[in-house]
């Protein structure tokens, strides 16, 4: 689909707790942003408003406050997600506020939604897929979980959450197995990142950007990031030596050296691994018109700017922002996932023989060490 060219003003509808107070904020607003990313910070809206009136200053809101924001222009508007009010800054002169909402869940809200960020102590069973520890905490927090096929179906290893709060344990997850992890509009979203596809397995829409539609560019390729091979260890019994994992292929080469409790544990990190790292290799910012269906993780295809960069892209992050009557989109761009899987090869080292001494100390005996007999 193509980028939206509209000669109309920009718009916006802003509800909180399902009450619309956009006449409210439009008497005052000095700017407003909505930042989309797919990494492990939550989706964040900023809304900087002019308090410059003493008789009528703007009211903290409540805590864990629902926002909805709505984003477009007087023809087209899209809804943007649900968010919960977060932060109240204060600065002057002249005095302005900005209130700070965040797609995740960080107080209980007043339309149910559990905070996310307590603390829990909990083990997960071996052989517990991501689908269902997503479902687990879904449900724990009055949510849905949609995960997709390809990260659902991992099998973890047993391991404790420690005083650890729910949302940092799918961040962890989602990190150690290259996963997208949203938590917005109700939901918890768990994607392979840079697949292409949807929670669902739908191809996610492809947006055409061309040079008319861009205002400004950067583009970045780095050589030091290229990804070469990753190398992980696992261990199969405590007494065994270190079986190894390697994936890609050349330089540089990678080791992690976390010992992982299995093969495919060990697997599936190297392949996350040396995937960040293909991507790491380019990056191109875009700032562009303003358009609300673009958003994290969605592919662009990108014509007309320069060439040798013009090819396909996976949106990174997105930042909208209005102000002054000016709708904008700052996006980072970064390389798709290969549809072409890494080659991986499995090398098997043996345990290392035992050392021959004049005696031998390994007989533990509760703690004494038996001594051969002194020699006259």
């Amino acid at each position: 689909m193509d980028m939206i060219r509209s000669d109309r003003s920009p718009n916006y509808i802003i509800k909180a707790n399902n009450n619309d107070i956009t006449d409210l904020i439009r008497e005052r607003l000095i700017s407003l942003t909505l930042t989309d990313e797919t990494g492990y910070e939550s989706d964040v809206l900023e809304i900087e408003l002019a308090n410059d009136d003493p008789k009528n200053r703007i009211k903290i809101p409540p805590k864990g406050a629902e926002i909805e924001l709505s984003l477009g222009y007087d023809d087209f508007i899209r809804p943007m997600g649900m968010f919960v009010f977060d932060e109240f800054r204060l600065e002057g002169f002249p005095e302005k506020v900005t209130i700070v909402c965040r797609a995740a869940v960080f107080n209980k809200t007043k339309l149910g939604k559990e905070n996310m960020t307590n603390q829990v102590s909990r083990s997960w069973e071996k052989g517990t897929t991501i689908l269902g520890m997503a479902n687990r905490v879904a449900a724990d927090h009055n949510m849905t979980a949609k995960v997709s096929q390809e990260i659902g179906e991992i099998e973890l290893p047993h391991f404790d959450q420690q005083d650890e709060s729910d949302l940092n344990l799918l961040l962890r997850v989602g990190q150690k197995y290259d996963a997208v992890v949203k938590v917005a509009n109700g939901f918890i979203i768990m994607t392979k990142r840079g697949s292409k596809k949807s929670a669902t397995g739908e191809d996610l829409p492809v947006m055409n950007i061309r040079q008319e539609d861009v205002v400004a560019y950067n583009y970045r390729s780095s050589t030091r990031e290229s990804a070469g091979t990753v190398i992980t260890f696992y261990r199969i019994t405590k007494k065994a030596a270190r079986q190894e994992v390697q994936v890609g292929e050349g330089e540089p080469v990678r080791r992690i050296k976390t010992l992982y409790p299995n093969k495919d544990v060990a697997l599936s990190v190297a392949k996350a691994a040396l995937a960040k790292a293909d991507r790491d290799e380019e990056e191109l910012s875009l700032t562009v018109i303003g358009d609300p269906r673009l958003m994290a993780e969605m592919l662009a295809k990108v014509s007309g700017i320069y060439e040798g960069i013009d090819t396909d892209y996976i949106i990174k992050s997105v930042r909208h922002a209005i102000g002054d009557q000016v709708y904008m989109c700052d996006l980072v761009l970064v390389k798709p996932a290969s549809d072409v899987a890494p080659p991986v090869k499995e090398i098997a080292h043996k345990a290392p023989k035992k050392k021959s001494t004049d005696f031998d100390n390994d007989d533990y005996n509760g703690g004494v060490i038996t001594l051969p007999p002194l020699k006259k």
